[in-house]
């Protein structure tokens, strides 16, 4: 056995990590070389008798757990220094309060370690004791990268790596002091109005102070900021830009600010935009501070959706010049499972933004909740170590550290484009918010905190001791900041008064705004049809020769082929009858053909388009196939990427199997990116429920609390096609609930054409709005639901209601059934087969706004009309049949149809959604259709 078959067996590295620096740091490393030295005799003599006497050589014997490598003298060191990197951040007193100890399975760990490295090197252990067992707990050796391993060892045991802080002494004083008056000064003039407390964690402040700092230094032009209620006035006040004056504005408001129209919302959810300038800096750094809910952790992938698109505006660099800062609560960040998936994104080509900093703001409590009871692991941030990401443990009350690590992570971030965790351990002075007694579920804690000097307090003594800074200027910043309070509030106070004061929201209102909240006011389509010599380019970069040309060498599936082919011969049709002069109902497209025009119009109009779901870039039904996949190589190329020359973005993204993080990172998408058509696809339609508090708290409100803008498109397939209760409904009656004050547009279009000028339509409007849009399943292939393309050339519109007949066939018509979606098909063919006279058709594309004078204008035209018929597939306790009744028979008022009886035919009512069997589904299809068509009881 050779030497180097003996190192592959003792499984040892040739390049070992690199060897600390001590305080005989000068003197030349040595490598520990476990075959060489008084070992290499022992293992040359078991060389020579291997090759002299094969049959009776025993092969180096496996190595006991007993008697592993690191029982060898020159190993145990390095065991030793292992452990200290490892655990000794189990070491520092992290608690402010001093509660918190070794734990005792680590403590006899500790103990020999330590006890060894006194033995054989007292300095290299006065080392590691300073390096991770005096104020920061670091936790970086669960990186399988060494590159980066060794980077944190370097910023901790060189002495070469000690930088020059970013903020002085004065500064970080100054932020301190500010931040416990702020709570102090509200306290007394504000103290039946809760603000959610910061004191405890006042060096919060300064570590985002230096963040800021650091990140401008770094080459960072905008900050985007999710951050919870807890400190989020007192920092928006004194740190974030927003001002004294503009917070105590919205304590003193008793109404909405002039000129905004929504409801609002507290001031600890609003958001804020600014622009942070620094002492001695010439360059400023810009600050959004996102709004968000009281569900904490919602707003994490809505900021990193906002950073994302902030970076694909800017191609040189984004990802150093763009970041966020996520700032979490302790048991918040341990338990929403929000917080996982948002990390499960940082590497993901669709997703990645380089990398976020997360300040958990650690106070030890949530709510009434120990911490024993919040969490499984050894900290509140152990979720980070599942992906490979470093954490920093800090003791609150060491704003000087809390620097260091705030610099650290910044080069970190720009260095390795990856996140990092700060944990920022402090306590709660007050409750869980300004009038709440903690008392009765923590008892000694509140004991302890009451017996605590504050931050303030212990730097100040620290400060003044080493002469960094003296009491006379200590007293001056005292005197500014109380004297800038006051100023401020006054300041509010006359605002208010005249009704000037500054507004607290992120976004301004647009014009109009009041305007566009009436629901009911009729409103005039915009022409969303496009030329045919449009769609012609359009459609030939689906042609397989193009595809060649665009892409040698190529090899697309012959199914894609197949599937392509379609789109040219169309093309092919389109320029005959061009040339002709002409355009037939002959040509006809079908939904995916349709989409894809849409999206390359949008595209050539110079707007980006993003779509993101999961399978969506071939589809969830194998319909779509925007991006193409070479069937030799692997590699996927974009058709619409190359429709011409300064067209918008295009990205076609499978998305992970999460809905609730990446709707949220889609709508953020869309703040960061306004031009662009942002659209979040669900594989189905009820999937989406798993992102409801996105929906609820963001998509159908953000504009109502915040006056936050969005144009995102919610694909939700929907329909009863006998796949059971998982599968079937995308659950229109609950986004129909959600409807009120013109926030949102619902629509379920039954064909092609509609579908088209939707799309086109969220580009073409002056005020966005988010749309909710329940998409087909089976009518993706369904020869009937194909529409002519002429529907969709110019001078056409969306119709919110579709007539299918000829105007005199409806006005002979003495039943008119109203219905929506996929049940049309189902009762036109049976219209047509039995051959049934006297009956009309209306199709619903759009449920809200509800097209109240259209449905009059079409009622008006049914001269005999005896009954009107709403038809649905779903159960009666489900769709829209509660949401349409009411409609309905407003408009037959109005339309002076008083005399028409009203019906309706649905599904019986039902807790389940649909049924399992397919029997029973089909027996209760055919049953929906001979309702529409039959007698019905006075």
């Amino acid at each position: 056995m050779t030497k180097v078959e003996m190192q592959k067996q003792l499984n040892i590295p040739k390049k070992p990590i690199q060897p600390l620096s001590s305080s005989a740091e000068k003197q030349p490393k040595k490598e520990i070389d476990l075959l060489g030295g008084a070992n290499a005799l022992y293992l040359e003599n078991l060389e020579s008798d291997s090759q002299n006497d094969p049959a009776t050589f025993q092969p180096f014997p496996p190595i006991a757990p007993q008697r592993n490598i690191f029982q060898l003298p020159q190993a145990c060191i390095e065991n030793d220094v292992d452990i200290w990197r490892r655990y000794g951040w189990r070491t520092v007193q992290l608690d402010p309060l001093e509660r918190k100890k070794i734990p005792d399975v680590l403590l006899p760990l500790m103990e020999k370690a330590s006890a060894n490295l006194q033995h054989s090197d007292s300095a290299l252990l006065k080392l590691l004791r300073n390096a991770y067992g005096k104020y920061i707990g670091a936790e970086f050796m669960h990186l399988e990268n060494p590159e980066e391993r060794q980077w944190w060892i370097d910023r901790f045991e060189s002495s070469s790596q000690r930088e020059v802080p970013l903020l002085s002494s004065k500064e970080i004083y100054t932020s301190l002091y500010k931040t416990e008056f702020f709570e102090k000064f509200c306290h007394r003039q504000f103290p039946a109005l809760r603000r959610f407390s910061l004191e405890g964690s006042e060096s919060l402040a300064v570590a985002i102070q230096a963040l800021m700092k650091g990140f401008t230094l770094s080459g960072g032009e905008e900050l985007i900021v999710g951050l919870s209620h807890r400190g989020r006035v007192n920092l928006l006040g004194g740190t974030l830009g927003a001002g004294w004056e503009c917070i105590f504005g919205e304590f003193l408001s008793k109404e909405a600010p002039e000129g905004f129209a929504g409801g609002g919302d507290v001031k600890y959810h609003l958001g804020f935009q600014s622009e942070i300038g620094f002492e001695n800096l010439k360059e400023t750094l810009a600050v959004t501070i996102l709004p968000n809910p009281s569900h904490l952790e919602a707003v994490d992938a809505v900021s990193l959706g906002y950073v994302r698109a902030k970076q694909d505006l800017k191609s040189v660099k984004s990802k150093e010049k763009y970041a966020a800062l996520l700032i979490h609560g302790d048991t918040a960040f341990a338990g929403q499972g929000v917080v996982y998936e948002s990390f499960q994104m940082n590497q993901l080509s669709g997703y990645k933004t380089g990398g976020t900093i997360h300040v958990i703001v650690n106070n030890q409590v949530g709510f009434t909740l120990s911490p024993e009871e919040a969490y499984s692991g050894s900290s509140c941030a152990s979720l980070g170590k599942a992906f490979e990401i470093p954490i920093l443990h800090i003791n609150a009350d060491h704003p000087e550290e809390i620097v260091k690590a705030m610099q650290w992570a910044v080069a970190w971030r720009q260095t390795y484009q990856r996140d990092i965790i700060i944990d920022l351990i402090g306590y709660r002075r007050l409750g869980h918010n300004e009038t709440d007694d903690a008392s009765f579920t923590q008892p000694l804690a509140v004991e302890a905190i009451r017996n605590h000097p504050g931050v303030v307090q212990k730097y100040a003594q620290q400060v003044f001791a080493t002469g960094a800074l003296s009491e006379n200027e200590a007293e001056v910043i005292k005197s500014h900041v109380c004297k800038a309070l006051e100023e401020s509030l006054e300041a509010a106070r006359k605002a208010e008064k005249e009704k000037e004061r500054k507004r607290l929201f992120l976004t301004p209102s647009y014009e109009g705004s009041a305007s566009m909240r009436d629901d009911r006011a009729p409103r005039i389509q915009p022409m969303t049809g496009i030329p045919f010599e449009r769609i012609r380019r359009i459609l030939s970069v689906f042609d397989p020769e193009k595809i060649a040309e665009i892409w040698p060498g190529s090899r697309i599936s012959p199914r894609l082929s197949r599937f392509l082919a379609e789109r040219k011969t169309i093309r092919d049709s389109l320029e005959v009858k061009a040339f002709q002069g002409e355009m037939s109902d002959a040509i006809t497209l079908d939904w995916s053909t349709a989409e894809a025009l849409a999206l390359g119009s949008i595209v050539l109009d110079g707007h980006g388009v993003r779509l993101a779901g999961e399978d969506s870039a071939r589809g969830t039904f194998s319909h779509r196939h925007l991006l193409t996949t070479d069937q030799e190589s692997g590699e996927r190329f974009s058709l619409l990427g190359k429709l011409g020359y300064q067209q918008g973005r295009v990205e076609i993204v499978d998305s992970l199997l999460s809905e609730y993080a990446a709707m949220g990172f889609e709508y953020g998408y869309g703040l960061g990116d306004p031009n662009i058509l942002g659209i979040w696809e669900a594989q189905f339609g009820d999937f989406a429920n798993g992102a409801q508090i996105i929906i609820d708290q963001f998509i159908v409100s953000g504009e109502e609390k915040w006056n936050q803008l969005s144009s995102l498109v919610l694909l939700l397939p929907h329909g009863h096609e006998g796949g059971g209760p998982e599968h079937s409904s995308a659950r229109i009656e609950r986004y129909l609930q959600l409807g009120a004050q013109n926030n949102v547009r619902i629509c379920m279009p039954s064909s092609p054409a509609s579908y088209f000028h939707l799309l086109r339509r969220q580009k073409t409007r002056r005020c966005p709005k988010p749309l909710i849009l329940f998409s087909p399943k089976s009518l993706l292939r369904r020869k009937a639901a194909r529409s002519a393309l002429r529907e969709i050339g110019p001078h056409t519109r969306f119709e919110p209601i579709l007539r299918t007949q000829s105007g005199e066939k409806l006005k002979q018509s003495r039943r008119l059934i109203l219905c929506s979606g996929k049940i049309f098909y189902d009762l036109e063919e049976a219209l047509e087969k039995e051959k049934i006279k006297n009956v009309g058709f209306l199709r619903l594309e759009q449920f809200y706004p509800f097209p109240l004078q259209d449905l009059i204008t079409a009622l008006q035209a049914c001269d005999v009309l005896q009954e009107i018929v709403w038809v649905q597939e779903e159960p009666e306790n489900m769709g829209a049949r509660s949401f349409i009744l009411p409609w309905i028979l407003e408009a037959l008022q109005r339309a002076g149809k008083e005399t028409v009886k009203l019906y309706d035919v649905a599904r019986t009512p039902t807790s389940g959604v649909a049924s399992g069997w397919i029997e029973t589904h089909q027996k209760e299809q055919r049953e929906i259709v001979v309702k529409a068509f039959g007698r019905f009881s006075p």
